[in-house]
């Protein structure tokens, strides 16, 4: 349900954004659709942020607040599964830059059958006594391994420029997290929890968030 939540809030955004990468791809100009891919990796990344850092630093507490009572091991869920959900997400537009193509057969054997990992994996961790948290980080990994696939199938067939989304998405997507994560880390961790250390949170990350992605 966490992962739906950010999900939709991101969803809400690409569903602006689909019938332009369609169109400008269908016209013959790339230069726009690659633009318009690049934007609606970054805006989506930087909307999915802006819930992700507070749900990852005070997962306890608003799962406390939600549910009462929470199982140790469902805040290790929460955070593993916002991991691969970010790294899902960045390969949104890419996935409609890959629809707009219309040849999209190579692609779902490829990603569907990369999906699948997660349950292999899983299920073959868990036959070995795995604890259940590793099932999401299989998520996580097979997710980000699938961005990278996405990358590489549309430069296959497109000439997609990779290397200017990784400078133009990936690095500028990370430079962006890492202060309003460090910042929100540093309260999380010279606090007690509390509802005040989740206000201070809260309002940190976002304001933080404001600052780096003005910079980057």
């Amino acid at each position: 349900q966490v992962e739906n939540i950010v999900r939709q809030f991101v969803n809400n955004f690409m569903t602006a954004i689909i019938p332009g990468i369609t169109k400008s791809y269908a016209a013959g100009d790339k230069k726009y659709c690659y633009e318009l891919v690049f934007k609606g990796a970054k805006f989506s990344y930087l909307l999915m942020l802006l819930l992700c850092v507070p749900f990852f630093f005070e997962a306890e507490i608003l799962l406390d607040l939600w549910l009462g009572e929470v199982p140790e091991i469902t805040v290790i869920f929460v955070r593993l599964t916002l991991l691969g959900t970010m790294a899902d997400l960045l390969g949104n537009s890419l996935s409609q830059l890959e629809m707009a193509t219309g040849d999209v057969k190579r692609y779902y054997l490829i990603i569907g059958t990369s999906s699948l990992f997660v349950f292999v994996l899983s299920w073959i961790a868990f036959r070995l006594g795995a604890p259940a948290w590793i099932s999401y980080a299989f998520f996580a990994i097979v997710y980000t391994v699938m961005l990278v696939e996405k990358l590489f199938i549309l430069k296959s067939q497109i000439a997609f420029p990779v290397s200017e989304y990784l400078k133009e998405v990936i690095m500028k997507s990370l430079f962006v997290t890492l202060p309003p994560a460090a910042a929100s880390a540093a309260v999380y961790f010279s606090m007690p929890q509390s509802l005040l250390r989740l206000l201070l949170v809260l309002i940190v990350s976002s304001s933080v968030l404001g600052l780096s992605s003005y910079a980057f």
